[in-house]
């Protein structure tokens, strides 16, 4: 039974009981939900990579944590990790990861007009709509195949990735799986289907520009890294990771005040060694790091893994965090609510 399912059967069982109850029996009382943007449309070059609530889906959410939870401030993140990752009182402490022009023009006023504090981790490579994060090109080119293709193109854009079979999912499933190294073969298909990647990155404009991020931070918001273009950590070598966390953060520190100095790990910490976490835990540029586990402890003292938000079996807030919350107390029955590493 894979993960998902598990957590829907979590989110089935958890029903008898109120969230007060599950977060006082769990002792999670500090949860870190996170999103990459808020829209009415998902753009094209984000639809097949995640779900994006409308604004009133995103509303409904901050409704039901205000409900359970105290918005938390940067400090209370310090205290927090000062404390041993310890809370005795429910918080909350939002997050949005890439930089998208959405958290400015969505996000930023909503979060402002309610008074919570929330942090954005950003890509440098991407500020200023400077370059197109690889991953929007795999959807831009899924978009366009799901659109319907005429026999000789199809045959041309399974070329680039040596497909013979006729099934169009697995040319789906396969392009999904292209990492940051095999970017050129998206460029090919992109170039095969006549998407001009370059002008959509003009036109759309998908990325904050620093006047907006300073803007932000003016207003109390914290401005973290995210590497500098998003690489799969799993996938590169520990001296890259190593350069991608030194150069973004480099970059905030020369741009940015933080009150802390955040860096959330792009798509996920899992299969990430024990021996960046013992650098980064030295290092005292960083002072906390984010995973997206979901609920679990870390024994890493700077790490805390936050809250997926955009899932697409749960609709709410409440069905995830319900689903996290039953999901944690039966792995810690079986004590493998805590992270491992090797």
């Amino acid at each position: 039974m894979n993960r998902q399912r598990i957590k829907t059967w979590a989110y089935k069982l958890s029903q008898p009981f109120s969230i007060d109850w599950l977060r006082e029996i769990s002792r999670q009382h500090f949860i870190f939900p996170f999103y990459h943007l808020v829209a009415e449309t998902t753009p094209a070059y984000i639809r097949h990579l995640y779900r994006a609530p409308a604004r009133e889906a995103f509303k409904a959410d901050l409704e039901f944590l205000l409900k359970h939870y105290s918005p938390a401030t940067v400090k209370d993140v310090k205290h927090f990790l000062q404390d041993g990752k310890n809370a005795n009182t429910p918080k909350f402490f939002l997050s949005f990861d890439d930089g998208l022009k959405e958290c400015y023009e969505v996000v930023y006023p909503i979060l402002k007009e309610k008074g919570i504090q929330a942090a954005f981790f950003i890509n440098p490579d991407f500020i200023d709509n400077r370059a197109f994060f690889y991953r929007f090109k795999t959807s831009l080119v899924i978009e366009k195949i799901l659109q319907g293709l005429d026999k000789d193109l199809l045959l041309k854009v399974k070329a680039v990735l040596d497909i013979s079979s006729p099934e169009d999912h697995e040319l789906v499933q396969k392009i999904n799986k292209l990492t940051n190294r095999e970017e050129n073969k998206l460029d090919e298909m992109a170039r095969l289907l006549g998407l001009n990647t370059g002008e959509i990155l003009r036109k759309e404009k998908p990325y904050m520009a620093m006047e907006q991020l300073k803007q932000m931070e003016s207003d109390g918001f914290l401005i973290g890294s995210h590497s500098m273009n998003h690489p799969l950590f799993e996938n590169i070598t520990l001296q890259e990771q190593i350069v991608q966390v030194e150069k973004s953060m480099e970059f905030i520190h020369k741009n940015f005040n933080p009150e802390i100095s955040a860096f959330a790990f792009p798509y996920t910490d899992d299969g990430v060694s024990s021996s960046l976490f013992d650098y980064l835990d030295k290092n005292e540029k960083v002072d906390v790091t984010f995973g997206t586990a979901g609920m679990k402890r870390d024994h890493y003292p700077k790490h805390i893994q936050r809250i997926p938000m955009e899932s697409q079996e749960f609709a709410g807030s409440e069905a995830i965090i319900r689903s996290e919350y039953f999901y944690y107390l039966g792995k810690a029955l079986l004590m493998k609510n805590q992270g491992t590493r090797k």
